[in-house]
């Protein structure tokens, strides 16, 4: 089984988007349970980690500045 490690908010919101698409596929594969665990574990793992530095309102803010050049 591989680890997932999950960097940034933006990394955040795609997995959360891929737990999502998983999701709404109407069969599921052992693979794509497997696969749904893993990134669960990523999401849960990084949420810890965030709320302990600062929180998620505060890490959205920095983010938003921190990449606010990516919008012009």
């Amino acid at each position: 089984m591989m680890r997932m490690e999950i960097k940034s908010t933006f990394e955040y919101l795609k997995v959360l988007d891929s737990i999502a698409e998983l999701i709404d596929k109407p069969a599921f594969t052992p693979e794509a349970k497997q696969k749904l665990k893993e990134l669960m574990i990523a999401v849960k793992k990084f949420e810890r980690q965030a709320l302990k530095e600062e929180t998620a309102q505060e890490r959205l803010i920095n983010d938003f500045f921190s990449a606010s050049h990516l919008l012009n």
